[in-house]
């Protein structure tokens, strides 16, 4: 990363200071660089613009205070959901973390990431997505119904642990365990508060 400096005058001790301050804008164009590399799947581009914040020039100056203004943290925002769900996955977890370090939210996405991830049933994204609140009441209360469409009792324990609503949409993630036949998911449901006559009996016509 390239600097340029510039010469700071402190009024009280009369000393003058150099400030460096980097010339180039990471969040140029609303962050084009970055959902470049995003992508095209880049790792290395995309670590370098993460971890540009942690950079400290290496000066050897004698005689000046010497500040250094760091670059900004990355701006995040309209990136790909389906891009970014296939770097996720082809470079795991700790690049998720990356991610969340840089104040990554739903928010920033393009499309819906957390329903994304059920596609591939990845568990391991899902909890990370929970537990560092990138996500929203809907957004699990969604995965909980996509859960009930792909019989995933898994993760539908996590979510209902998290807060989901068994009970949004006419009780919609029954339905669907019922018309699929998902048997252990509609006991689990029920055992934790679903309605089975949700709907007009809806769930139970399913089972019929």
């Amino acid at each position: 990363m390239r600097y340029e400096s510039i010469v700071q005058e402190e009024t009280e001790n009369k000393k003058e200071s150099l400030c460096f301050v980097p010339i180039v804008n990471i969040n140029k164009l609303g962050g084009y660089f970055f959902n470049f590399g995003v992508s095209k799947r880049n790792l290395k581009i995309v670590k370098q613009l993460l971890n540009a914040h942690k950079i400290i020039p290496k000066v050897l100056l004698e005689g000046n205070k010497i500040k250094f203004l760091p670059h900004p943290n990355i701006n995040m925002r309209d990136l790909d959901q389906n891009k970014l769900s296939d770097l996720f996955e082809q470079y795991g977890l700790e690049i998720l973390k990356l991610f969340f370090k840089n104040e990554f939210k739903s928010s920033s996405v393009e499309g819906d990431l957390f329903l994304e991830f059920f596609s591939t049933e990845n568990m391991e994204f899902i909890k990370s997505l929970v537990q560092n609140g990138a996500h929203t009441s809907a957004d699990i209360d969604c995965g909980l119904i996509e859960a009930s469409k792909i019989g995933n009792l898994k993760i539908i324990k996590y979510l209902v642990e998290n807060g989901a609503n068994f009970n949004i949409k006419n009780d919609e993630a029954m339905r669907w365990a019922s018309y699929y036949g998902y048997l252990e998911i509609v006991q689990y449901l029920v055992e934790n508060g679903a309605d089975i006559h949700a709907n007009n009996d809806k769930a139970l016509r399913n089972t019929s």
